[in-house]
């Protein structure tokens, strides 16, 4: 293996928490990168299972990955120890469970310094890897300056959520002291993002798709707990604040009912969407989202927040009942699931027919 003696041009960060699942298909998504020039922190946040000696076996075959072993802190306090440390000129960030695609640090290296930040498409995969929803790409490549309209957009649509599929300049970084908020453990990538983006003077859209979200079950996408929702709100006041610091005569209070709004949304989601929670549990859940007095004062508007959505599910948000919502979820799975069976039925006939006729 060819040691390198000078710094890698970028550092990739990913915190490690009981991943053994999924670890090493991560690990070797970023080795099959097209661009090597790189260096790969593992910290391992106190995991319990083995993901600690799988990132210590791969250090032995490979000299561009550094292994932190910590007592579980959060992921927060993971990727402050991975910036800590960090060596490259530029800055990327992983989740422990997801995959690069190929060209993802070529396309992150490809836009010269004065890209302050980058920002790419991903897509959501399964726990086999499979494709689940329609590319999250954007229609064209933009050059963004920092302006209050154009933050405004980037909020409204999502496009600073998450720290994965990103790339960061380790100098503004270490200039503005930015870190990650170890009191959040829901929305503290979103902080670090807005913080980062006020350091800058312009973004830099990809259209790219170059980044795999895997959903499943352990992730923090799908699991929930009665705090999640409180937290997110909780982290969503903390991103007005640092943003009205930065503007202070912003008053686009659409822009925050927007933002409550997804939060809810999502944490219904991630409540319908799991199989950890007994329909009982699902029903309690998603109820006391539903009549919490903050979501409560969005329903009128509801429509202005998702135009484009499914019908069905803005009547059952407008009714606030949880009961509805987790019937029409249940239906809509068990749809998908026939749906599934029957291709997998037509294919066998398919496979059986070609069988008869050859035999003729």
């Amino acid at each position: 293996m060819k040691r390198y003696n000078r710094l890698p041009t970028i550092s990739i960060i990913i915190p490690v928490y009981n991943a053994e699942k999924y670890i090493h298909c991560c690990i070797e998504s970023v080795l099959r990168q097209t661009f090597q020039d790189f260096e790969l922190i593992l910290v391992d946040d106190g995991s319990i299972d083995r993901s600690g000696e799988i990132c210590d076996e791969y250090v032995n075959k490979d000299k561009r990955i550094k292994v932190i072993h910590q007592k579980n802190a959060g992921v927060s306090s993971a990727r402050n120890v991975g910036l800590h440390v960090a060596q490259g000129k530029y800055i990327a960030f992983c989740d422990s469970d997801d995959e690069l695609l190929p060209d993802y640090l070529a396309i992150m290296i490809n836009e010269p310094e004065k890209a302050e930040l980058l920002i790419a498409g991903y897509q959501y995969i399964d726990e086999n890897g499979e494709i689940m929803y329609s590319p999250h790409g954007y229609l064209k490549n933009e050059h963004i300056i920092v302006n209050e309209s154009n933050v405004v957009n980037l909020i409204i649509n999502e496009k600073i959520d998450y720290v994965c599929g990103k790339r960061f300049l380790s100098r503004i970084i270490r200039e503005n002291q930015i870190t990650f908020d170890n009191a959040e453990n829901f929305g503290e990538d979103t902080l670090f993002v807005i913080a980062y983006l006020f350091c800058c003077h312009s973004v830099e859209i990809k259209k790219n798709i170059i980044y795999n979200y895997r959903n499943h079950e352990g992730n923090r996408l799908t699991g929930f707990s009665k705090s999640q929702y409180a937290r997110l709100k909780s982290s969503n006041e903390k991103m007005i604040q640092i943003i009205e610091e930065r503007f202070p005569d912003f008053h686009n209070k659409f822009v925050w009912r927007k933002r409550l709004w997804s939060i809810a949304y999502y944490s219904i989601l991630s409540i319908l969407g799991t199989k950890k929670i007994s329909l009982a549990n699902k029903r309690v859940l998603i109820k006391g989202i539903l009549w919490d007095k903050d979501f409560s004062s969005l329903i009128p508007e509801i429509k202005s927040f998702y135009p484009k959505g499914n019908k069905i599910l803005i009547r059952l948000f407008q009714m606030r009942s949880a009961e509805l919502l987790v019937i029409y979820w249940e239906l809509t799975r068990i749809k998908k699931w026939i749906k599934k069976v029957l291709i997998s039925f037509s294919k066998f006939l398919r496979q059986v027919s070609i069988h008869f006729f050859v035999l003729l």
